[in-house]
């Protein structure tokens, strides 16, 4: 016999009381999880990685779950119920056909102008922005944001621009995962009146 081989059991292999008859359509699971193949390749034993053991069928299901993401899967066909959990980590929508946070539509419903998102409240520019990063600018702003506190910065490119808020005005803070609303006065936390 050659030193590599593989040797598999075939339905004869196996008792007579789990092979099919001639009238089954299928051969049954039993056979299907119980058929072996021996290998006899002796090189590939000790090299990292090399798959030699065999695994459940219970295994193979968790394995599945731990690395497949749903964006891998097909659209799906038919409705999908949730079985009651929440969807979180939503992102702010940009597009009609994308979902909303309960959060997202009660600032709308309340009549707040929505802003795009800022990366985090500074009273210095940084160092080196990249085009279209914005920011609220806090007290006591210095540099070229000298002089444009509670107004919101936004680098272009080549200079910063900014905007000065309207009251109702609302924006999320990405450093610290808040929602800030302009009072007219001041930058406050969403659903307060005062910092």
């Amino acid at each position: 016999m050659p030193e590599h081989s593989i040797h598999v059991k075939t339905v004869e292999d196996h008792p007579l009381d789990v092979i099919p008859t001639m009238d089954e359509p299928h051969i049954p699971a039993e056979i299907a999880r119980d058929t072996e193949v021996d290998s006899k390749i002796s090189d590939h034993a000790g090299i990292p990685g090399a798959h030699h053991a065999k695994y459940t069928d219970a295994e193979a299901q968790a394995t599945v779950k731990a690395n497949v993401e749903v964006g891998d899967l097909k659209a799906p066909t038919k409705a999908l119920d949730m079985a009651s959990q929440k969807i979180t980590s939503l992102p702010t929508p940009t597009a009609g056909s994308e979902p909303a946070t309960k959060e997202f539509v009660e600032s709308l419903v309340q009549g707040l102008d929505w802003q795009q998102s800022v990366l985090g409240e500074l009273a210095e520019p940084p160092v080196s922005p990249a085009a279209g990063d914005r920011y609220l600018v806090i007290a006591t702003a210095t540099g070229d944001w000298a002089g444009e506190e509670n107004n919101i910065a936004e680098w272009d490119g080549a200079v910063w621009v900014f905007t000065s808020p309207n009251e109702g005005f609302a924006a999320w803070i990405e450093d610290t995962n808040v929602l800030k609303v302009w009072n007219g006065t001041a930058w406050v936390l969403f659903g307060s009146t005062t910092d």
